[in-house]
């Protein structure tokens, strides 16, 4: 037999095999919102592991769909409101559900983002020796508003996303900055991924050579978006050569297709568009504002001050004394069309595009990816 087969070899690796490297799977948890921000300032961070850690979303809010485009598995659990349950009836359920997926997943870490972590979320990631917890905790809150800062001894570590208007920061974290990791503003895209502007006019149906103009002020769950949305087309369409967008968020609880000749964007990142845009009107949102500032989009901010919203009004004082936007409160509705005959002036938008590049400080989300790695390796 040995003749015929030759003796027997030794198949390379069998007696010596070199073990694979787990590599480390963490959990990230955006907070359900009014918006989108929580979301994509996950999806910011779980697109900079550089496989440096396996990303998996637990989505509290109804945006699943968003972050299975970008490529990751996401799990969903309803939230107490749309699960329709009283939150002391929830929490026990949340903790069960977490705790079942932490182990399903064998992760390595819970990162949390919003402001509100509760007992459960903290109970469920001790459940599984070895789970670290980190809390992206974004600043600007509320004056009066602190529900959650006695918790943050528990948490293994605090990111604070960047915020270019801190230095007005009247919030509860602005003085609890020593105990997290300072950040640049956290950004869905970098600069470099933007579409030029005939391919973003494209992309929306709209003609490169005419100017544009994008509304994003919000999805309307805590604010009459809709005429608010209104009143600002009424003015806009005195200019007929301006193309006007209009941005409709995955859970605004209607459609804003009532204005003709206006086109309705869904879905995200709206930035990736924003060059084929001459300036926008827009909340001052975590997202939007710092986008706007990051990537030259002359802004009209019309800051959301529903109670329990950061504090837009802030961002926006900010960013106009800086001459980087113009704030314009709701009260103040009637100065539009002096605002828009500026906006619409290239030497105008011109000179803000120049502060904008002034105040841009970078992308805090490669660091953000880069911390938590290090929490987990």
């Amino acid at each position: 037999m040995d003749k015929l087969i030759g003796k027997p070899r030794r198949r390379r690796g069998v007696d010596a095999a070199v073990p694979v490297k787990k590599v480390p799977r963490v959990l990230f948890m955006p907070k359900g919102g009014v918006g989108i921000g929580h979301v994509a300032r996950t999806i910011a961070v779980a697109r900079r592991a550089a496989g440096r850690f396996e990303p998996v979303f637990v989505a509290l809010a109804e945006q699943a769909g968003l972050i299975e485009s970008f490529g990751y598995r996401a799990e969903y659990i309803p939230s107490a409101a749309y699960a329709n349950l009283k939150p002391a009836d929830w929490e026990p359920w949340l903790q069960r559900e977490l705790e079942a997926m932490i182990a399903d997943y064998s992760a390595d870490a819970l990162v949390f983002d919003g402001s509100d972590p509760t007992d459960a979320m903290i109970a469920a990631a001790a459940s599984r020796s070895g789970c670290k917890l980190a809390w992206i905790r974004r600043g600007m809150w509320e004056t009066g508003y602190n529900p959650s800062l006695h918790q943050s001894p528990a948490f293994d570590l605090i990111l604070e996303p960047g915020e270019l208007a801190a230095s007005r920061d009247a919030g509860a974290t602005a003085k609890r900055r020593h105990e997290a990791h300072q950040l640049a503003p956290i950004m869905l895209l970098d600069r470099h991924e933007l579409l030029p502007r005939e391919k973003a006019a494209a992309a929306l149906g709209l003609d490169p050579s005419r100017p544009a103009v994008l509304l994003q002020l919000g999805s309307g769950e805590n604010r009459d978006v809709i005429g608010l949305i209104d009143t600002v087309i009424a003015q806009l369409s005195l200019h007929p050569d301006l193309q006007i967008a209009v941005a409709e968020w995955a859970n605004a609880p209607g459609s804003l297709k009532l204005w003709k000749g206006v086109k309705v964007i869904k879905g995200a990142p709206l930035s990736l568009y924003f060059n084929a845009f001459d300036f926008s009107i827009a909340a001052a949102g975590y997202n939007t504002f710092h986008e706007a500032i990051a990537f030259g989009l002359p802004s009209i901010f019309i800051p959301n001050t529903a109670p329990g919203m950061d504090d837009q009004r802030a961002r926006a004082q900010f960013a106009q004394d800086s001459g980087a936007a113009i704030e314009l409160p709701d009260s103040d509705l009637g100065e539009l069309p002096q605002l828009l005959g500026l906006m619409t002036n290239e030497n105008f938008r011109s000179v803000m595009r120049k502060n904008c590049e002034g105040l841009f400080a970078g992308n805090g989300a490669a660091e953000a990816g880069t911390m938590i790695s290090a929490l987990v390796n």
